[in-house]
């Protein structure tokens, strides 16, 4: 992603690791107009029609922002993704956009995965869900320069600025993200970026991985209020759960897509006695439910190797106790194996041997 827009780079220099990451703080102005797009196609009505979707008293700036732009709710130029949007989301905005040359200058090139195409139905062909992509974006480019999207960024320049300076001030400690790839012994994410956002929702967060750069893109952890002077993104224990529970999928999902899924499926029985709290959660099956058990149960591990005894603890309990993450503990006795032991066993390794004896869980 070429010409991102106000990029401060953290870099932690740490001589036990000969290659040492960088934590990469940023605003992606691609991002910032898809979050006004969804503002302007989904969010700004459901809150025009009492829809409880988000916590509303938490969108003043997004909401403002919205009744600035809302004029050109139905330009042409919005059109084809709108129909789009009628089965997508901003989630697959983000994983597009991120990758595209900035706009109004984005185009579709080869080197982005099929996966991350955009279309009207999921079951068209590749060939058609480039061809929808490509005419969205050209759209796109188009609608940025209608409505002067620049001149939005450029007025809220200081925002953007505090808002970097602000998450920058409330990094996570310098041995974080080396003692993440030490503990998971993966060493080949090229970067780790924070990536705060003036438009997504607050309360709203996505971690995608795009050619092992690391993402995490986030709304403001209580909400934007320019007229009281806030914009709630100094928030040190959020920003560490941010980056310890999103960078942690970066290492986990991959593990799981390539366990037997067999293993997986003779597993699944488990799922309904949490279902009701897994769903209330966000998680509607099986296989995203491991992803958060593994997750939280590196989060917990994590927290002890950095020296943070009463966080470790705090965390079990509030993923195992308070938010019914049962299987945790099981998933525990395996890790800290693996987490003592790595000459003798893989972290994959461990994940099956951990899914095996929670598949005979009564």
């Amino acid at each position: 992603m070429k010409n991102l827009i106000l990029t401060l780079l953290i870099i932690f220099s740490i001589s036990a690791f000969p290659q040492a990451k960088q934590i990469t703080v940023s605003v992606n102005k691609n991002v910032e107009f898809a979050a006004l797009r969804c503002w302007l196609v989904d969010f700004g009505s459901s809150f025009e029609n009492g829809d409880s979707t988000l916590i509303w008293e938490n969108q003043k700036f997004q909401l403002a922002t919205y009744n600035n732009f809302k004029t050109f709710i139905d330009d042409d130029l919005l059109e084809n993704f709108k129909k789009v949007n009628q089965n997508e989301g901003l989630s697959s905005y983000i994983w597009l956009f991120a990758q595209l040359e900035d706009f109004p200058n984005a185009q579709l090139n080869d080197d982005i995965p099929s996966d991350d195409f955009i279309s009207y139905e999921d079951d068209l062909s590749i060939k058609e869900k480039r061809k929808i992509t490509k005419e969205v974006i050209s759209d796109l480019n188009k609608f940025y320069v209608k409505i002067a999207f620049d001149n939005f960024l450029n007025k809220n320049e200081h925002l953007y600025k505090r808002v970097i300076s602000e998450v920058e001030n409330n990094l996570p400690e310098q041995r974080f993200v080396t003692e993440m790839q030490l503990f998971y012994n993966q060493y080949d994410k090229k970067s780790f970026i924070l990536n705060p956002s003036l438009l997504i929702p607050s309360g709203m967060g996505f971690g995608p991985n795009l050619d092992n750069n690391v993402y995490n893109f986030f709304g403001s952890f209580g909400g934007v209020d320019v007229e009281k002077n806030i914009t709630n993104f100094s928030n040190q224990s959020a920003i560490l759960t941010l980056a310890t529970h999103e960078f942690g999928h970066s290492f986990v999902n991959h593990i799981i897509d390539n366990i037997n899924q067999k293993l997986i499926d003779d597993s699944s029985f488990l799922f309904p006695p949490i279902k009701l709290s897994m769903e209330n959660q966000g998680y509607s099956n099986w296989k995203i439910c491991l992803y958060e058990h593994f997750v939280r149960a590196g989060e917990i591990i994590l927290a002890s190797n950095l020296g943070n005894t009463e966080g470790s603890k705090f965390l079990f309990e509030h993923h195992v106790l308070k938010n019914n993450f049962i299987y945790i503990p099981i998933i525990l006795k395996h890790l800290n194996y693996y987490n003592d032991n790595k000459d003798k066993i893989s972290y994959h390794e461990s994940v099956e041997k951990a899914l095996i004896e929670i598949k005979n869980f009564r």
